[in-house]
């Protein structure tokens, strides 16, 4: 199974898969800049996850 990580400093957004075996330096990373179609979709996808997050504790 893989995971994904995410991560976004100002106006720049980073995703890529962690591979079960592999270091990070050996997997593919995808950088995305901001007012572009991928920073958008990825923005979003966290925005929706984080606010469900915050509803499911509050449970």
């Amino acid at each position: 199974m893989t995971l994904d990580f995410y991560w976004r400093m100002d106006g720049e957004l980073y995703v890529g898969p962690y591979l079960y075996g592999m270091s990070s330096q050996e997997t593919v990373t995808y950088k995305f800049d901001e007012g572009g179609e991928g920073f958008k979709i990825y923005s979003d996808y966290f925005e929706k996850i984080w606010e469900n997050s915050k509803e499911n504790v509050l449970l």
